[in-house]
This record gives C-alpha cells, sequence and structure tokens, in this order.
C-alpha cells in the first residue's frame, strides 16, 4: 500500500516528491503549521468535522472546484500560516512562511493548482 501519509515517526508526505524546488517548503507548512500549533489544529479539527469518504473522493476528481472544498481549503492555508508563524522561527523559517502565503495567493485562493499553469 502506498497511501498518501504514513506514519513512521514522522509524517512521510508521499505527494510532496511531485512539488517544484520552489514550492518545496509549501507542504511543510501547511502540515507544521496544521498538526504541531494545538490552536491550528483544533481549529482544523473543528472546520473538517467527522471524515467523509465520499468527500474525499470528490476532492480527487473536482479538486478545489467542488463548492465545499473550495470554501474549506483557503481556511485550512490560513489556520497553516497561523500555525507556523506561531510556531516560531526556530520551527517554521519567516521565509518558508511567506513562500508558502504567495503559493496560497497564487493557487489555492483562485482554486487553481500547479498544472493550471501548463495548460
Amino acid at each position: 500500500m502506498f497511501p498518501e501519509v504514513r506514519p513512521r515517526g514522522y509524517f512521510e508526505l508521499r505527494s510532496a516528491d511531485i512539488v517544484p524546488p520552489q514550492w518545496f517548503p509549501v507542504p511543510l507548512v501547511f502540515v507544521c503549521g496544521l498538526v504541531y500549533d494545538e490552536h491550528s489544529l483544533e481549529a482544523a479539527s473543528q472546520l473538517l468535522g467527522t471524515p467523509s469518504a465520499d468527500l474525499l473522493a470528490l476532492s480527487g476528481r473536482e479538486g478545489l472546484a467542488h463548492p465545499t472544498l473550495g470554501h474549506v481549503a483557503p481556511l485550512l492555508c490560513d489556520l497553516a500560516l497561523e500555525g507556523s508563524a506561531a510556531l516560531g522561527a526556530e520551527f517554521v523559517s519567516a521565509t518558508d512562511v511567506a513562500t508558502a502565503a504567495e503559493y496560497f495567493d497564487r493557487y489555492t485562493r483562485r482554486s487553481r493548482c500547479l498544472a493550471d499553469d501548463t495548460a
């Protein structure tokens, strides 16, 4: 099995290896900000509610074009940025947080993805 995330004493994010080098900080900021900052983790948990297999399947087909996903994704990005900033520069550098913010503004908040640049 090759799940998206494999817990191995650390998070192994399997899709992170397809990100162009300039955007390497984005998945790190997203995960660190949501998982390691208690406030962001709790807020994300409340925002997402109970996991939904149906919504997960829709995410693979529709992505951010789906109304629910398109609404929730930017909110999660905000929580991730806030959480990463709260963790401090020793944990997540300000440069990495700024890079993630640029990505979220360029793509996520506009319901776009990297592939849209090549289409």
